[in-house]
């Protein structure tokens, strides 16, 4: 039997074109401004970036496409894990859509306080592209 993930998706409007905005989010230096909780501090390691937090470090990719606008912020030792972002064109801007995978024993709870961070890092990334 195939183990089918939950899935966390989340997506906001952004009047910023999609080119601007997958730029933006494909600069992994960009991560602390955007998603402070995931990575407050992030320097290069090699290809990847080490995330550096008050629990601990660990290592990424950020895996950026430019023809499809998908960036992806996965963990390096196993790119099914992570945060899969596209952005997509929608009227003059950009619908930037988030989606983050559980495993089908997570706590409703903890998925729901997750979901709540992706919409506060859609709206850090929205406020950013429309500077």
């Amino acid at each position: 039997m195939r183990t089918i993930n939950q899935a966390g998706i989340r997506s906001l409007g952004v009047a910023a074109s999609p080119a601007d905005v997958h730029a933006y989010l494909s600069d992994a230096g960009n991560l602390p401004a955007w998603a402070p909780g995931f990575a407050p501090r992030i320097s290069p390691s090699g290809s990847s970036w080490l995330v550096t937090r008050d629990d601990g470090e660990f290592t990424i990719d950020v895996v950026a496409e430019p023809r499809s606008r998908a960036v992806d912020f996965v963990s390096a030792s196993d790119h099914a894990r992570g945060l899969f972002a596209r952005v997509l064109p929608n009227g003059d801007g950009s619908e930037v859509v988030f989606t983050l995978l559980f495993a089908p024993d997570t706590p409703e709870d903890v998925v729901a306080t997750q979901v709540l961070t992706l919409e506060t890092e859609l709206a850090a990334v929205r406020d950013a592209c429309e500077q």
